[in-house]
């Protein structure tokens, strides 16, 4: 549906507005006038974004979804709550969206979310028809099945899901699922444990992105554009990108390595090591270690200081609004 506008386009006209459409979301939500040009490439070039451009595919509008989403819910629930909606046009990554308005217990942004779901599928039939739905009912699980199963050779090297680990190493479907479901519940009690309270925003922001990728086995490398967004103000926030930057480089390094996963994974499968769900495993670890060492820091600041610096609450509520970072 979000396809029929460009139809009457050619495809060099349909493709720049398709992918500039998804990039400019992805950066808007993220923006950041504290940024330093050189954060501004590290996102613009990102190897998720050039693999999105070389395929033709979508994660950066996911990504923009996503993240718009995340980054609004204490502001503006509702519109958050519709952001997070649009998420369904690609259903592998809505997954752990239902926890986490849940775990929040955003009544609004949980309506508004299935509202738009809703909108979106009675759109689809208005404009195509209500019998598509069940064609894809019908057809789209078992195609989908029959293509995880049987697949083989370099396609496997574009999973870095847990699943398309085992499967790249030339084990069995099913060992591949049962692989996956122990990445799949982490990601699930994670997601419900980041939301269940409040927390700083950029670093729960991208574990629970982080989540994302871990939680489902149909997972190829264009998704981890959904990634750049939180990446890129986590980032910024914390001072990565800072020469003088007073930081243990395991997070860092770790970061890095899912920054370029979406091209280094396919060489590495390739040569028999699928390090896609490990690093990206290792990298939740590392900002949830790191959210948590903060959160105890500032609890252990003394009253006085607290009541005479209120700094980091107003950087906590700026972090949670577009472009006032």
């Amino acid at each position: 549906m979000f396809l029929v506008p460009l139809s009457g386009l050619t495809y060099l006209q349909a493709y720049s507005l398709w992918m500039g459409m998804g990039g400019l979301l992805s950066f808007a939500v993220a923006f950041s006038r504290k940024a330093p040009i050189r954060a501004f490439t590290f996102f613009i070039f990102a190897p998720a974004t050039l693999v999105n451009l070389f395929y033709g595919q979508f994660g950066m509008l996911a990504g923009g979804f996503l993240y718009g989403g995340l980054r609004l819910m204490n502001r503006h629930p509702a519109l958050a709550g519709v952001l997070l909606g649009c998420v369904s046009i690609k259903p592998e990554l809505f997954m752990l969206i239902p926890i986490i308005l849940i775990a929040h217990r955003s009544i609004i942004a949980l309506c508004a979310c299935v509202a738009t779901v809703a909108f979106l599928v009675d759109a689809s039939a208005v404009f195509f028809g209500s019998g598509l739905w069940w064609i894809y009912l019908e057809t789209v699980p078992s195609l989908l099945a029959t293509v995880m199963d049987q697949g083989e050779g370099s396609f496997l090297y574009l999973i870095p899901s847990a699943f398309g680990a085992m499967r790249s190493l030339g084990f069995s479907a099913t060992a591949g699922y049962l692989v996956q479901l122990p990445f799949t519940v982490m990601a699930f009690v994670v997601t419900f444990w980041l939301f269940m309270r409040e927390r700083e925003p950029v670093a729960r922001n991208l574990a629970v992105t982080l989540c994302v990728l871990l939680a489902t086995p149909f997972l190829f490398l264009w998704d981890y554009a959904v990634l750049s967004p939180a990446l890129y103000l986590y980032a910024t926030r914390t001072g990565l990108f800072d020469d003088d930057a007073d930081s243990p480089y395991v997070a860092p390094l770790l970061l890095f390595a899912v920054y370029l996963l979406p091209i280094v994974n396919i060489a590495l499968a390739a040569h028999g090591f699928p390090v896609g769900p490990i690093f990206t495993a290792l990298a939740l670890v590392v900002v949830i270690v790191r959210m948590m060492s903060t959160a105890e820091t500032q609890m252990s600041v003394p009253e006085d200081e607290q009541e005479g610096d209120n700094s980091f609450a107003e950087e906590r509520e700026s972090d949670e609004g577009l472009g006032t970072t």
